[in-house]
């Protein structure tokens, strides 16, 4: 598989390099022209090598450019850029009716394990046990719930088959809800993500965690997800669609 970069100088962007295995970066996009070992534009518009599949792992701002390059030369697109606006989330919709798209807040095979059994446990667990999350990151990380700690809530809204109260830290007097679903927010250090899921109940508690020592793993998911999405047909995806085939 051949694979466009964008954020070729980002730490995931690096990470995307170095854990390539035996496929091949054609080029890189990013905001400064650094010295690599495939050409680096600073401009979509500059690119002119084939390729088969666009990774991006950049900030909000920049995803309408990826979005619109990508329909512009029609290719699949990994996207892992979190706090996208409704409006970029509806151009990716609009992309993926022309091309195979994935798009997820956490690439990483092990963390998608992790939400598959956090859907299980919430299914047996969730009218008896109260479920807390707690998720931490580096002092530098600029989205606060994380975004793969909205798709720990998502798995057990599914798991559960019912919406919950979903509160961004506590703050003030009263009692929790029965509905109450509460995300902690740590930031700090060189963190790079770490997620902890509670289901406390009266006499027991059960604890749920994934821990990441370091964003190669992200990567590493990207590529391994972009080499099947290349295969599949236009549609809007998820990490969870990737896994039974890796």
């Amino acid at each position: 598989m051949r694979y466009l970069i964008s954020g070729a100088n980002g730490r995931m962007g690096r990470a995307l390099y170095t854990k390539r295995a035996n496929h091949t970066v054609v080029a890189g996009v990013s905001r400064n022209k650094f010295d690599a070992n495939f050409p680096v534009y600073t401009s979509f518009e500059d690119v002119t090598e084939d390729f088969d599949l666009i990774i991006d792992f950049t900030v909000s701002e920049n995803a309408k450019k990826v979005i619109d390059f990508a329909s512009k030369v029609n290719k699949p697109l990994v996207i892992g850029t979190t706090a996208l606006s409704d409006e970029d989330e509806a151009s990716l919709k609009e992309l993926a009716k022309k091309v195979p798209v994935l798009y997820s807040h956490n690439t990483a095979i092990g963390v998608n394990i992790f939400l598959s059994i956090l859907e299980y446990a919430s299914k047996k667990l969730y009218q008896d046990f109260d479920i807390e999350i707690i998720e931490k990151h580096d002092k530098n990380k600029l989205d606060a719930p994380s975004g793969t700690s909205k798709m720990v809530v998502h798995s057990i809204e599914d798991g559960a088959d019912k919406k919950f109260n979903v509160i961004n830290g506590r703050l003030g007097k009263g009692a929790r809800n029965d509905d109450d679903l509460a995300i902690h927010s740590i930031r700090g250090g060189n963190l790079a993500s770490e997620h902890y899921v509670s289901f406390i109940g009266e006499d027991e508690t059960i604890e749920i965690n994934h821990v990441a020592w370091t964003y190669d793993i992200y990567a590493s998911g990207a590529i391994k997800a972009g080499n099947i999405l290349i295969t599949m047909p236009p549609a809007l995806y998820e990490m969870k669609d990737m896994i039974p085939n890796l």
